[in-house]
């Protein structure tokens, strides 16, 4: 079913890491975003009461340690990126991995600059846990900044 016929519908979420934008159709989420999206979501209606489930799961990570999500989702991505989101909900709440190894999982072992893209491209951060794939060297990017990457790994690790 293409997205294109769908009704979307958004929210805006308080969180301990800020605001997140959440879009979703009638049963599935399809993105959470750090920023304010308002101009690419002129045309998507508000309605709060549709993400009853998911503002309750993802407060309940940030607050109770909720370790996985229950949540719906639906992805429309690549194959390769695919493959990288899945690899990466293979990685327990509290650990880490690191974009090598996430290739080598995937069967690609040379592709770890784009397991590094497709984590930046990331549509559902949190719930796809890509705050948990760090660099050979270091704590690695994070689209959301690296103020929040640290945020959710110490979060992680309480």
């Amino acid at each position: 079913m293409e997205r294109l016929n769908k009704v979307l519908y958004k929210t805006l979420l308080d969180s301990p890491i800020g605001k997140l934008t959440l879009i979703a159709d009638e049963e599935s989420l399809i993105r959470i975003s750090f920023f304010d999206i308002r101009d690419e979501t002129k045309h998507i209606q508000n309605k709060s009461s549709r993400f009853v489930q998911e503002k309750k799961e993802i407060g309940e990570y940030f607050f109770e340690g909720r370790k996985k999500f229950n949540i719906k989702y639906e992805l429309f991505s690549s194959p390769f990126a695919l493959k990288v989101y899945k690899a990466m909900q293979d990685i327990n709440y509290g650990k880490t991995s690191d974009y090598s190894a996430i290739a080598k999982l995937i069967k690609n072992p040379r592709a770890y600059r784009a397991v590094g893209s497709a984590c930046g491209k990331n549509p559902l951060p949190i719930i796809i846990p890509c705050h948990r794939v760090l660099s050979k060297n270091g704590i690695g990017g994070f689209t959301g900044g690296l103020e929040r990457k640290t945020f959710l790994l110490k979060l992680e690790t309480i």
